[in-house]
Protein backbone atom coordinates (compact mmCIF):
# COMPACT_ATOMS: atom_id res chain seq x y z
CA UNK A 1 0.00 0.00 0.00
CA UNK A 2 1.43 3.30 -0.73
CA UNK A 3 0.94 6.03 1.97
CA UNK A 4 -0.86 9.18 2.03
CA UNK A 5 2.00 11.44 2.01
CA UNK A 6 3.49 13.90 0.01
CA UNK A 7 6.96 15.06 -1.36
CA UNK A 8 8.00 17.95 -3.06
CA UNK A 9 11.72 19.16 -3.76
CA UNK A 10 12.64 23.05 -4.47
CA UNK A 11 15.37 25.36 -3.73
CA UNK A 12 18.10 23.10 -5.18
CA UNK A 13 19.36 26.69 -6.36
CA UNK A 14 19.45 30.05 -4.74
CA UNK A 15 16.50 31.79 -4.06
CA UNK A 16 16.48 35.39 -5.64
CA UNK A 17 12.95 36.44 -6.62
CA UNK A 18 10.04 35.52 -4.02
CA UNK A 19 7.85 31.81 -4.06
CA UNK A 20 5.93 32.43 -7.43
CA UNK A 21 1.71 31.97 -7.09
CA UNK A 22 1.73 28.37 -9.18
CA UNK A 23 4.34 26.77 -6.64
CA UNK A 24 1.92 28.04 -3.90
CA UNK A 25 -1.31 26.95 -5.84
CA UNK A 26 0.42 23.28 -6.09
CA UNK A 27 1.46 22.92 -2.45
CA UNK A 28 -2.10 24.62 -1.52
CA UNK A 29 -3.94 22.34 -4.24
CA UNK A 30 -2.63 19.29 -2.52
CA UNK A 31 -3.24 19.87 0.77
CA UNK A 32 -6.92 20.23 0.04
CA UNK A 33 -7.23 18.06 -2.64
CA UNK A 34 -5.73 15.20 -1.46
CA UNK A 35 -5.65 15.73 2.49
CA UNK A 36 -2.41 13.99 3.12
CA UNK A 37 -1.09 12.52 6.20
CA UNK A 38 2.83 14.45 5.76
CA UNK A 39 3.31 16.98 3.37
CA UNK A 40 7.48 16.90 3.19
CA UNK A 41 9.25 19.68 1.35
CA UNK A 42 12.30 19.26 1.11
CA UNK A 43 15.28 22.62 0.41
CA UNK A 44 18.48 23.23 0.17
CA UNK A 45 18.05 27.23 -0.06
CA UNK A 46 14.34 28.28 1.47
CA UNK A 47 12.00 29.91 -0.29
CA UNK A 48 11.08 33.14 1.00
CA UNK A 49 8.24 35.99 0.21
CA UNK A 50 4.27 36.17 0.82
CA UNK A 51 3.27 32.89 -0.17
CA UNK A 52 6.04 31.11 1.31
CA UNK A 53 4.82 32.87 4.04
CA UNK A 54 1.90 32.04 3.81
CA UNK A 55 2.39 28.36 3.19
CA UNK A 56 5.12 27.42 5.21
CA UNK A 57 4.05 26.70 8.43
CA UNK A 58 1.25 23.59 6.74
CA UNK A 59 4.96 21.88 5.60
CA UNK A 60 7.61 19.59 6.81
CA UNK A 61 10.41 21.65 5.81
CA UNK A 62 13.61 19.23 5.17
CA UNK A 63 16.95 20.66 4.14
CA UNK A 64 18.79 18.37 2.60
CA UNK A 65 22.64 18.63 0.90
CA UNK A 66 23.50 19.84 -2.54
CA UNK A 67 23.54 16.40 -4.73
CA UNK A 68 27.54 15.87 -5.22
CA UNK A 69 27.36 14.29 -8.32
CA UNK A 70 25.08 16.86 -10.42
CA UNK A 71 27.56 19.81 -8.95
CA UNK A 72 30.66 17.76 -10.18
CA UNK A 73 28.94 16.83 -13.40
CA UNK A 74 30.15 18.56 -16.63
CA UNK A 75 27.39 19.40 -18.95
CA UNK A 76 28.39 19.37 -22.92
CA UNK A 77 25.10 21.19 -23.44
CA UNK A 78 25.39 25.14 -22.02
CA UNK A 79 21.37 25.39 -22.37
CA UNK A 80 20.64 21.93 -20.43
CA UNK A 81 23.37 22.84 -17.75
CA UNK A 82 21.16 26.17 -16.35
CA UNK A 83 18.66 23.03 -15.64
CA UNK A 84 21.10 21.39 -13.36
CA UNK A 85 19.02 21.99 -10.07
CA UNK A 86 16.25 19.85 -12.02
CA UNK A 87 18.76 17.27 -12.80
CA UNK A 88 19.54 17.29 -8.55
CA UNK A 89 15.95 16.59 -8.20
CA UNK A 90 15.53 13.61 -10.25
CA UNK A 91 18.17 11.78 -7.41
CA UNK A 92 16.52 13.19 -4.57
CA UNK A 93 12.79 12.43 -5.19
CA UNK A 94 13.94 8.88 -5.93
CA UNK A 95 15.89 8.24 -2.50
CA UNK A 96 13.17 10.04 -0.93
CA UNK A 97 10.44 7.65 -2.11
CA UNK A 98 12.28 4.56 -1.58
CA UNK A 99 13.03 5.92 1.49
CA UNK A 100 9.79 6.52 2.75
CA UNK A 101 6.83 5.60 0.25
CA UNK A 102 4.45 7.74 -0.66
CA UNK A 103 3.58 10.36 -3.90
CA UNK A 104 6.27 13.00 -5.22
CA UNK A 105 5.04 15.28 -7.84
CA UNK A 106 6.99 18.65 -9.05
CA UNK A 107 6.28 22.20 -8.07
CA UNK A 108 4.35 23.39 -11.31
CA UNK A 109 1.77 20.46 -10.63
CA UNK A 110 -1.95 21.97 -9.93
CA UNK A 111 -4.10 18.87 -8.07
CA UNK A 112 -7.41 18.69 -9.57
CA UNK A 113 -9.39 15.42 -8.95
CA UNK A 114 -8.30 13.35 -5.31
CA UNK A 115 -5.95 10.31 -6.39
CA UNK A 116 -7.91 7.12 -7.11
CA UNK A 117 -7.41 4.55 -4.21
CA UNK A 118 -6.94 2.24 -6.81
CA UNK A 119 -3.59 3.66 -7.75
CA UNK A 120 -2.60 3.65 -3.85
CA UNK A 121 -2.99 0.04 -4.01
CA UNK A 122 -0.15 -0.73 -6.62
CA UNK A 123 3.62 -0.57 -5.98
CA UNK A 124 4.75 2.05 -8.10
CA UNK A 125 2.66 4.43 -10.50
CA UNK A 126 4.33 6.58 -13.45
CA UNK A 127 2.39 8.40 -16.11
CA UNK A 128 3.03 8.27 -20.19
CA UNK A 129 3.40 11.47 -21.60
CA UNK A 130 3.39 10.52 -25.12
CA UNK A 131 6.21 10.55 -27.59
CA UNK A 132 9.54 13.00 -27.06
CA UNK A 133 12.50 13.26 -29.12
CA UNK A 134 15.42 11.00 -28.65
CA UNK A 135 18.33 13.71 -27.16
CA UNK A 136 20.55 11.34 -29.58
CA UNK A 137 18.89 10.03 -32.19
CA UNK A 138 16.09 13.12 -32.15
CA UNK A 139 13.79 9.97 -33.08
CA UNK A 140 10.76 9.84 -31.88
CA UNK A 141 10.23 7.46 -28.59
CA UNK A 142 7.59 6.55 -25.99
CA UNK A 143 8.17 8.01 -22.86
CA UNK A 144 6.96 8.16 -19.28
CA UNK A 145 7.36 11.04 -17.39
CA UNK A 146 8.93 11.43 -13.38
CA UNK A 147 6.56 14.45 -12.45
CA UNK A 148 4.28 12.00 -10.79
CA UNK A 149 5.17 9.19 -9.10
CA UNK A 150 3.43 7.05 -6.54
CA UNK A 151 5.72 4.66 -4.94
CA UNK A 152 5.17 1.65 -1.95
CA UNK A 153 8.75 2.56 0.48
CA UNK A 154 11.00 0.34 -0.74
CA UNK A 155 9.32 -0.59 -4.47
CA UNK A 156 11.71 -2.66 -6.61
CA UNK A 157 11.01 -0.35 -9.49
CA UNK A 158 12.09 2.25 -7.25
CA UNK A 159 15.47 0.81 -6.51
CA UNK A 160 16.01 -0.41 -10.00
CA UNK A 161 15.61 3.03 -10.99
CA UNK A 162 17.77 4.42 -8.40
CA UNK A 163 20.49 1.83 -9.01
CA UNK A 164 20.60 2.46 -12.96
CA UNK A 165 20.16 6.46 -12.72
CA UNK A 166 23.69 7.81 -12.13
CA UNK A 167 25.21 5.00 -15.15
CA UNK A 168 22.19 6.31 -17.82
CA UNK A 169 23.07 10.05 -16.76
CA UNK A 170 24.25 11.94 -20.00
CA UNK A 171 23.49 15.39 -19.35
CA UNK A 172 20.67 15.74 -21.86
CA UNK A 173 17.50 16.93 -20.13
CA UNK A 174 15.69 13.65 -19.69
CA UNK A 175 17.10 10.57 -20.85
CA UNK A 176 17.84 9.69 -17.41
CA UNK A 177 14.29 10.74 -16.13
CA UNK A 178 11.95 9.76 -18.86
CA UNK A 179 13.42 7.41 -21.22
CA UNK A 180 15.16 5.02 -19.19
CA UNK A 181 12.27 4.63 -16.47
CA UNK A 182 10.28 3.63 -20.12
CA UNK A 183 12.69 1.18 -21.08
CA UNK A 184 12.90 -0.25 -17.32
CA UNK A 185 8.94 -0.41 -17.06
CA UNK A 186 8.92 -2.77 -20.78
CA UNK A 187 11.39 -4.95 -19.19
CA UNK A 188 9.95 -5.33 -15.58
CA UNK A 189 6.06 -4.76 -16.23
CA UNK A 190 5.18 -6.53 -13.53
CA UNK A 191 6.99 -4.06 -11.15
CA UNK A 192 4.96 -0.32 -12.67
CA UNK A 193 1.83 0.68 -13.66
CA UNK A 194 1.50 2.80 -16.09
CA UNK A 195 -1.27 5.57 -16.11
CA UNK A 196 -2.48 7.18 -19.85
CA UNK A 197 -1.40 10.66 -20.26
CA UNK A 198 -4.83 11.88 -19.20
CA UNK A 199 -4.51 10.61 -15.57
CA UNK A 200 -1.57 13.17 -15.13
CA UNK A 201 -0.40 15.16 -18.51
CA UNK A 202 -3.64 15.47 -20.17
CA UNK A 203 -2.34 19.01 -21.61
CA UNK A 204 1.12 18.18 -23.13
CA UNK A 205 4.02 19.76 -23.18
CA UNK A 206 3.57 21.23 -26.96
CA UNK A 207 2.40 24.20 -27.80
CA UNK A 208 -1.04 23.02 -28.64
CA UNK A 209 -1.12 20.98 -24.86
CA UNK A 210 0.38 24.42 -23.23
CA UNK A 211 -1.94 26.65 -24.97
CA UNK A 212 -5.29 25.29 -24.27
CA UNK A 213 -3.60 24.67 -20.59
CA UNK A 214 -3.18 28.11 -19.78
CA UNK A 215 -4.84 30.60 -22.70
CA UNK A 216 -7.24 28.14 -23.17
CA UNK A 217 -10.63 26.59 -21.67
CA UNK A 218 -11.04 22.64 -21.19
CA UNK A 219 -13.32 21.97 -18.36
CA UNK A 220 -13.29 18.28 -19.10
CA UNK A 221 -11.31 16.71 -16.03
CA UNK A 222 -13.24 13.40 -15.61
CA UNK A 223 -10.17 11.45 -14.70
CA UNK A 224 -8.08 13.93 -14.45
CA UNK A 225 -5.16 13.36 -10.96
CA UNK A 226 -3.25 16.34 -11.86
CA UNK A 227 -2.23 19.28 -14.33
CA UNK A 228 1.72 19.48 -15.09
CA UNK A 229 2.57 23.25 -16.52
CA UNK A 230 6.09 21.80 -17.94
CA UNK A 231 6.66 25.44 -16.87
CA UNK A 232 10.21 25.10 -17.69
CA UNK A 233 9.19 25.53 -21.48
CA UNK A 234 7.83 29.14 -20.76
CA UNK A 235 8.49 30.41 -17.73
CA UNK A 236 11.04 33.06 -18.68
CA UNK A 237 9.31 35.79 -20.96
CA UNK A 238 11.93 35.58 -23.24
CA UNK A 239 11.05 32.67 -24.59
CA UNK A 240 8.65 31.89 -26.98
CA UNK A 241 8.92 28.58 -28.82
CA UNK A 242 6.58 26.29 -27.00
CA UNK A 243 4.38 29.44 -25.83
CA UNK A 244 3.79 33.02 -25.81
CA UNK A 245 2.45 32.87 -22.24
CA UNK A 246 5.29 33.37 -19.35
CA UNK A 247 5.23 33.35 -15.39
CA UNK A 248 4.87 37.28 -14.78
CA UNK A 249 1.23 36.99 -16.82
CA UNK A 250 0.32 34.50 -13.48
CA UNK A 251 -1.05 36.72 -10.97
CA UNK A 252 -3.74 36.54 -8.31
CA UNK A 253 -5.56 38.83 -10.76
CA UNK A 254 -5.32 36.61 -14.18
CA UNK A 255 -6.51 33.54 -12.29
CA UNK A 256 -9.44 34.87 -10.77
CA UNK A 257 -10.54 37.11 -13.52
CA UNK A 258 -9.39 35.08 -16.91
CA UNK A 259 -11.29 31.71 -17.26
CA UNK A 260 -8.60 29.24 -18.53
CA UNK A 261 -8.23 25.55 -18.20
CA UNK A 262 -5.74 25.86 -15.20
CA UNK A 263 -7.37 28.89 -13.58
CA UNK A 264 -11.13 27.97 -13.21
CA UNK A 265 -9.55 24.93 -11.37
CA UNK A 266 -6.30 27.00 -9.40
CA UNK A 267 -8.84 29.78 -8.59
CA UNK A 268 -10.28 28.38 -5.43
CA UNK A 269 -6.70 27.44 -3.96
CA UNK A 270 -6.16 31.52 -3.93
CA UNK A 271 -4.93 32.76 -0.83
CA UNK A 272 -6.59 35.60 0.82
CA UNK A 273 -6.77 38.88 -0.85
CA UNK A 274 -4.32 41.54 -0.31
CA UNK A 275 -5.77 44.29 1.33
CA UNK A 276 -2.94 46.21 2.52
CA UNK A 277 -1.89 48.98 0.64
CA UNK A 278 1.02 48.86 -1.98
CA UNK A 279 3.23 50.84 0.88
CA UNK A 280 1.97 48.98 3.82
CA UNK A 281 3.05 45.66 1.93
CA UNK A 282 7.07 47.10 0.95
CA UNK A 283 7.42 48.09 4.67
CA UNK A 284 6.18 44.46 5.75
CA UNK A 285 8.70 42.55 3.19
CA UNK A 286 11.37 45.12 4.23
CA UNK A 287 10.89 44.29 8.18
CA UNK A 288 10.56 40.42 7.22
CA UNK A 289 13.92 40.91 5.22
CA UNK A 290 15.86 42.29 8.18
CA UNK A 291 14.18 40.74 10.49
CA UNK A 292 16.33 37.68 8.75
CA UNK A 293 19.51 39.85 8.56
CA UNK A 294 19.31 40.56 12.35
CA UNK A 295 18.33 36.76 12.87
CA UNK A 296 21.46 35.42 11.41
CA UNK A 297 23.73 37.99 12.65
CA UNK A 298 22.07 37.37 15.95
CA UNK A 299 23.05 33.50 15.12
CA UNK A 300 26.59 34.41 15.17
CA UNK A 301 26.81 36.99 17.80
CA UNK A 302 25.25 34.24 19.75
CA UNK A 303 27.92 31.87 18.81
CA UNK A 304 30.55 34.22 19.70
CA UNK A 305 28.96 35.28 23.19
CA UNK A 306 28.82 31.61 24.19
CA UNK A 307 32.19 30.97 23.72
CA UNK A 308 33.62 33.98 25.29
CA UNK A 309 31.48 32.89 28.55
CA UNK A 310 32.86 29.65 28.38
CA UNK A 311 36.10 30.84 28.24
CA UNK A 312 35.29 33.04 30.76
CA UNK A 313 34.31 30.30 32.69
CA UNK A 314 37.06 28.20 32.40
CA UNK A 315 39.49 31.33 33.17
CA UNK A 316 37.65 31.94 36.32
CA UNK A 317 37.31 28.32 37.78
CA UNK A 318 40.49 27.37 36.66
CA UNK A 319 42.05 29.26 39.82
CA UNK A 320 39.30 29.39 41.89
CA UNK A 321 39.52 26.77 44.76
CA UNK A 322 37.21 24.55 46.60
CA UNK A 323 37.86 26.95 49.94
CA UNK A 324 36.59 29.78 48.28
CA UNK A 325 34.09 28.69 46.35
CA UNK A 326 32.10 25.53 47.15
CA UNK A 327 31.63 22.79 44.08
CA UNK A 328 33.90 24.98 42.01
CA UNK A 329 35.85 21.49 40.63
CA UNK A 330 32.19 20.91 39.49
CA UNK A 331 31.86 23.82 37.74
CA UNK A 332 35.07 24.22 36.20
CA UNK A 333 34.43 20.60 34.68
CA UNK A 334 31.07 21.24 33.43
CA UNK A 335 32.52 24.07 31.50
CA UNK A 336 35.31 22.07 30.10
CA UNK A 337 32.75 19.63 28.38
CA UNK A 338 30.71 23.06 27.15
CA UNK A 339 33.78 24.19 25.75
CA UNK A 340 34.65 20.63 24.57
CA UNK A 341 31.11 20.42 23.03
CA UNK A 342 29.53 24.27 22.16
CA UNK A 343 27.22 23.14 19.37
CA UNK A 344 25.18 22.07 21.89
CA UNK A 345 24.18 25.50 22.43
CA UNK A 346 25.40 26.94 19.00
CA UNK A 347 23.89 24.45 16.68
CA UNK A 348 20.95 22.82 18.82
CA UNK A 349 18.16 25.22 20.15
CA UNK A 350 16.40 23.78 23.26
CA UNK A 351 12.57 24.53 23.33
CA UNK A 352 13.03 24.51 26.86
CA UNK A 353 15.32 23.66 29.95
CA UNK A 354 13.96 20.22 30.43
CA UNK A 355 15.35 19.25 26.44
CA UNK A 356 18.29 21.60 26.78
CA UNK A 357 19.37 19.42 30.16
CA UNK A 358 17.97 16.29 29.80
CA UNK A 359 18.84 15.86 26.11
CA UNK A 360 21.16 18.04 24.73
CA UNK A 361 23.48 18.22 28.32
CA UNK A 362 22.87 14.15 28.88
CA UNK A 363 23.85 13.33 25.00
CA UNK A 364 26.83 15.00 24.88
CA UNK A 365 28.39 17.23 27.53
CA UNK A 366 27.64 13.39 30.01
CA UNK A 367 28.29 11.26 26.22
CA UNK A 368 24.92 9.06 27.72
CA UNK A 369 25.64 6.73 25.17
CA UNK A 370 28.93 6.19 25.02
CA UNK A 371 30.52 7.48 21.61
CA UNK A 372 32.42 10.47 22.46
CA UNK A 373 35.73 8.47 22.03
CA UNK A 374 34.77 6.59 18.99
CA UNK A 375 36.07 7.33 15.73
CA UNK A 376 34.03 6.07 12.90
CA UNK A 377 35.13 5.37 9.58
CA UNK A 378 33.29 6.96 6.50
CA UNK A 379 31.20 4.45 5.71
CA UNK A 380 30.44 2.98 9.28
CA UNK A 381 26.64 2.81 9.62
CA UNK A 382 25.16 4.25 12.90
CA UNK A 383 21.28 3.96 13.41
CA UNK A 384 19.54 6.00 15.27
CA UNK A 385 15.97 4.96 17.16
CA UNK A 386 14.15 7.49 18.50
CA UNK A 387 16.59 10.44 16.73
CA UNK A 388 14.18 13.22 18.99
CA UNK A 389 15.89 16.40 17.67
CA UNK A 390 19.34 14.96 16.20
CA UNK A 391 21.84 15.48 18.94
CA UNK A 392 23.45 11.93 18.71
CA UNK A 393 23.20 11.50 15.43
CA UNK A 394 25.73 14.39 15.21
CA UNK A 395 27.74 13.56 17.49
CA UNK A 396 28.34 10.35 15.13
CA UNK A 397 28.44 12.45 12.66
CA UNK A 398 31.53 14.70 14.57
CA UNK A 399 32.99 11.32 14.57
CA UNK A 400 33.57 10.21 10.86
CA UNK A 401 30.41 8.66 9.92
CA UNK A 402 28.89 9.10 6.81
CA UNK A 403 25.90 6.74 6.59
CA UNK A 404 23.89 7.72 9.84
CA UNK A 405 20.18 6.46 9.46
CA UNK A 406 17.98 8.75 12.09
CA UNK A 407 14.08 7.71 12.81
CA UNK A 408 11.76 9.88 14.88
CA UNK A 409 8.08 9.68 14.37
CA UNK A 410 6.65 12.36 16.44
CA UNK A 411 6.07 15.40 13.24
CA UNK A 412 7.27 18.17 15.54
CA UNK A 413 10.31 16.23 17.02
CA UNK A 414 11.20 15.49 13.18
CA UNK A 415 10.76 19.23 11.41
CA UNK A 416 13.71 20.46 14.54
CA UNK A 417 15.60 16.87 13.36
CA UNK A 418 15.87 18.00 10.01
CA UNK A 419 16.49 21.85 11.24
CA UNK A 420 19.30 20.37 13.17
CA UNK A 421 21.04 17.53 10.56
CA UNK A 422 19.15 17.54 7.50
CA UNK A 423 21.97 19.35 5.36
CA UNK A 424 24.22 17.08 6.21
CA UNK A 425 26.60 14.85 3.96
CA UNK A 426 25.20 11.00 5.23
CA UNK A 427 22.71 11.79 7.65
CA UNK A 428 19.44 10.19 6.34
CA UNK A 429 16.23 11.26 8.06
CA UNK A 430 13.02 9.07 8.33
CA UNK A 431 10.05 10.27 10.21
CA UNK A 432 8.73 6.59 10.91
CA UNK A 433 8.55 3.98 13.84
CA UNK A 434 10.60 1.46 14.28
CA UNK A 435 8.72 -1.79 15.01
CA UNK A 436 8.81 -5.12 15.79
CA UNK A 437 10.05 -7.59 13.14
CA UNK A 438 8.18 -11.13 13.48
CA UNK A 439 5.04 -10.39 11.66
CA UNK A 440 4.04 -7.85 9.77
CA UNK A 441 4.01 -4.31 11.02
CA UNK A 442 1.01 -2.52 10.94
CA UNK A 443 0.65 0.25 8.27
CA UNK A 444 0.69 3.47 11.47
CA UNK A 445 0.92 3.22 15.18
CA UNK A 446 -0.65 6.45 17.08
CA UNK A 447 1.88 8.13 19.33
CA UNK A 448 0.66 9.48 22.39
CA UNK A 449 2.38 13.04 22.16
CA UNK A 450 4.79 13.91 25.49
CA UNK A 451 4.20 14.92 29.31
CA UNK A 452 4.78 18.31 30.25
CA UNK A 453 8.56 19.37 28.64
CA UNK A 454 9.26 15.76 27.56
CA UNK A 455 9.77 16.05 24.26
CA UNK A 456 10.92 13.01 23.62
CA UNK A 457 8.56 11.10 25.88
CA UNK A 458 5.47 9.98 24.06
CA UNK A 459 5.38 6.89 22.89
CA UNK A 460 3.71 4.26 20.15
CA UNK A 461 2.58 1.74 22.03
CA UNK A 462 -0.16 3.04 24.43
CA UNK A 463 -2.93 3.77 21.58
CA UNK A 464 -2.55 7.32 22.13
CA UNK A 465 -2.43 7.84 26.12
CA UNK A 466 0.49 9.41 27.72
CA UNK A 467 1.94 7.30 30.49
CA UNK A 468 4.52 8.05 32.97
CA UNK A 469 6.78 4.71 33.42
CA UNK A 470 8.90 5.46 36.57
CA UNK A 471 5.12 5.27 38.50
CA UNK A 472 4.14 2.57 36.07
CA UNK A 473 0.56 4.80 35.06
CA UNK A 474 -1.33 6.19 33.27
CA UNK A 475 -1.19 10.23 32.74
CA UNK A 476 -4.61 11.36 33.62
CA UNK A 477 -3.58 14.25 31.30
CA UNK A 478 -4.86 14.43 27.77
CA UNK A 479 -2.75 13.83 24.67
CA UNK A 480 -1.88 15.00 21.23
CA UNK A 481 -2.11 11.92 19.80
CA UNK A 482 -0.97 12.06 15.51
CA UNK A 483 -0.85 8.72 13.61
CA UNK A 484 2.86 7.58 12.73
CA UNK A 485 3.82 5.35 9.68
CA UNK A 486 6.14 2.35 10.74
CA UNK A 487 9.19 0.56 9.73
CA UNK A 488 10.28 -3.33 10.98
CA UNK A 489 13.71 -3.24 12.85
CA UNK A 490 14.69 -6.13 10.52
CA UNK A 491 13.41 -4.24 7.08
CA UNK A 492 16.34 -1.43 8.38
CA UNK A 493 18.68 -4.16 9.27
CA UNK A 494 18.54 -6.30 5.99
CA UNK A 495 20.17 -3.03 3.86
CA UNK A 496 23.10 -3.99 5.58
CA UNK A 497 25.85 -6.05 5.98
CA UNK A 498 27.55 -4.68 9.23
CA UNK A 499 25.85 -2.16 11.35
CA UNK A 500 28.98 -0.47 14.03
CA UNK A 501 26.47 1.15 16.07
CA UNK A 502 22.39 0.72 17.03
CA UNK A 503 21.25 3.20 19.41
CA UNK A 504 17.40 3.41 20.76
CA UNK A 505 15.67 5.99 22.98
CA UNK A 506 11.98 4.95 22.22
CA UNK A 507 10.23 4.79 25.36
CA UNK A 508 9.59 0.62 25.67
CA UNK A 509 9.49 -0.15 22.11
CA UNK A 510 12.88 -0.82 22.35
CA UNK A 511 11.74 -4.62 24.33
CA UNK A 512 9.03 -5.31 20.92
CA UNK A 513 11.89 -4.38 18.58
CA UNK A 514 15.09 -5.76 19.52
CA UNK A 515 13.27 -8.74 21.32
CA UNK A 516 11.52 -9.70 18.02
CA UNK A 517 14.61 -8.54 15.66
CA UNK A 518 16.39 -11.85 13.30
CA UNK A 519 19.02 -9.59 12.16
CA UNK A 520 20.85 -8.87 15.11
CA UNK A 521 23.79 -10.67 14.38
CA UNK A 522 24.78 -7.94 11.79
CA UNK A 523 24.78 -5.47 14.45
CA UNK A 524 28.44 -4.66 16.10
CA UNK A 525 27.30 -2.99 19.78
CA UNK A 526 23.61 -2.05 20.97
CA UNK A 527 23.08 1.41 23.49
CA UNK A 528 19.76 1.63 24.37
CA UNK A 529 17.35 3.06 27.09
CA UNK A 530 15.37 0.99 28.69
CA UNK A 531 11.85 1.70 30.25
CA UNK A 532 10.19 -1.24 31.57
CA UNK A 533 6.53 -2.11 31.38
CA UNK A 534 4.95 -4.20 34.38
CA UNK A 535 2.10 -6.53 34.14
CA UNK A 536 -0.45 -3.79 35.08
CA UNK A 537 0.94 -1.41 32.41
CA UNK A 538 1.44 -3.94 30.07
CA UNK A 539 -2.50 -5.16 30.07
CA UNK A 540 -3.07 -1.66 28.50
CA UNK A 541 -0.76 -2.07 25.92
CA UNK A 542 -1.86 -2.14 22.33
CA UNK A 543 -2.03 -5.43 21.34
CA UNK A 544 0.35 -4.60 18.04
CA UNK A 545 2.96 -4.13 21.17
CA UNK A 546 2.31 -7.50 23.02
CA UNK A 547 4.53 -10.41 22.22
CA UNK A 548 3.80 -13.50 22.89
CA UNK A 549 4.46 -15.54 25.80
CA UNK A 550 5.57 -12.08 27.63
CA UNK A 551 3.24 -10.09 30.44
CA UNK A 552 6.14 -7.55 31.28
CA UNK A 553 8.91 -6.18 29.76
CA UNK A 554 11.78 -6.10 32.30
CA UNK A 555 15.22 -5.26 31.22
CA UNK A 556 16.48 -8.83 32.47
CA UNK A 557 14.74 -10.18 29.63
CA UNK A 558 16.56 -8.31 26.86
CA UNK A 559 19.52 -8.77 29.00
CA UNK A 560 18.84 -12.65 28.40
CA UNK A 561 17.90 -12.23 24.98
CA UNK A 562 20.92 -10.11 23.91
CA UNK A 563 23.15 -12.51 25.53
CA UNK A 564 21.79 -15.51 23.79
CA UNK A 565 22.41 -13.41 20.49
CA UNK A 566 26.33 -13.33 21.33
CA UNK A 567 26.31 -9.98 23.00
CA UNK A 568 28.07 -9.06 26.42
CA UNK A 569 25.56 -6.92 28.15
CA UNK A 570 26.02 -4.26 30.52
CA UNK A 571 22.97 -2.93 32.23
CA UNK A 572 22.97 0.31 34.39
CA UNK A 573 19.81 1.58 36.59
CA UNK A 574 19.18 5.62 36.28
CA UNK A 575 16.29 5.44 38.37
CA UNK A 576 12.78 2.92 38.72
CA UNK A 577 12.46 1.66 35.96
CA UNK A 578 14.34 3.36 33.62
CA UNK A 579 18.62 2.58 33.02
CA UNK A 580 20.73 1.84 29.86
CA UNK A 581 21.87 -1.36 28.62
CA UNK A 582 25.02 -1.63 26.26
CA UNK A 583 25.33 -4.61 24.58
CA UNK A 584 28.96 -4.90 22.91
CA UNK A 585 29.26 -8.26 20.36
CA UNK A 586 32.04 -10.10 21.67
CA UNK A 587 35.40 -9.16 19.58
CA UNK A 588 34.62 -6.10 19.25
CA UNK A 589 35.86 -2.92 21.29
CA UNK A 590 33.06 -0.82 20.51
Amino acid sequence: MIPNRFHFVFGLQRQTPPLHLVHYLCLQSCLEVNRPDALYFYYHYEPQGRYWDLIREKLILVKIPRVPFIDRYRYRDRRVARYKYAHASDFVRLEKLVAHGGVYADMDTLFVNPIPQALYEKNFVLGHEGEIPDPLTKQLRPSVCNAFILAERDAAFGKIWLEKLQGAFDGTWSHHSTLLPCELAAQHPDLVHLEPPRTFYKHLWARKGLHSLLEGLDEDNDGVVSFHLWAHLWWSRWRRDFSDFHAGKMTEDFVQNVDTTYNVVARKFLPPRETRSFWVRQTSNVKRETSKVLRLVGDVAREAGMRAYILTKLAAFSVIKEKVMPRAAEHLDYAQRQWKHPYTRTHFRARNQFERKAVLNSVALWDEYDVEQLTFAYDDVILDIGAHVGIFSYMCYLRGSRAIYAYEPEVNNFQRLAEHVGALEGIHLFQLAVFRSDQAAPQTLIYSGYLGENTGGGNVLMRGTLVEINGQTLAPFPSSPQPVAVIALDEILAKFVRVRLLKLDCEASEFPILLTSRLLGRVEKIVAEYHQVLPPLYAALDPAAQLENFCEYRVEQLRAHLEQLGFQVQVIEYAPNIGKCIATRAGHST
